[in-house]
């Protein structure tokens, strides 16, 4: 590497980036929690196709509510980098950084809503008489 170079790095905690979230992506987040804690129950109940299907649907929103927040935050992000240009690698680094938190909560948060989709399925399944 150059000596003359310079190397930005961007690190973030969890506290971070939950605060970089907006209502939306924290909407999201909260939607992933609870599809988690409802899998939990509804593997020792007996789910029915039709909650199966909608727990389907519900685990998508995660990713839904990540792509909103994330277009939010992309429109304020490029209007500050607007005002203030691309000459602080800094700054722009850090829009960059903040556009791409809500899509990864969102899609960690589908990831675990899908898994758990399958889970709620697979016990439904247990539940159904075998036909031959």
């Amino acid at each position: 590497m150059n000596p003359n170079e310079t190397t930005i790095v961007v690190e973030y905690s969890l506290v971070d980036m939950l605060s970089f979230m907006g209502s939306t992506g924290r909407i999201g987040f909260a939607i992933s929690v609870a599809l988690v804690i409802a899998a939990i129950v509804l593997v020792f109940l007996r789910p029915r196709p039709t909650l199966c299907r909608a727990y389907t649907v519900a685990a998508m929103l995660p990713l839904l509510a990540g792509l909103a927040d994330s277009t939010s935050i992309m429109m304020s992000a490029f209007a500050t980098l607007g005002k203030s240009g691309l000459s602080d690698m800094a700054k722009f680094c850090s829009a960059m950084a903040e556009i791409a938190v809500p899509f990864q909560f969102g899609l960690i948060g589908s990831a675990f809503g899908f898994l758990s989709a399958a889970l709620v399925w697979m016990r439904a399944r247990d539940d159904q008489p075998a036909s031959h």
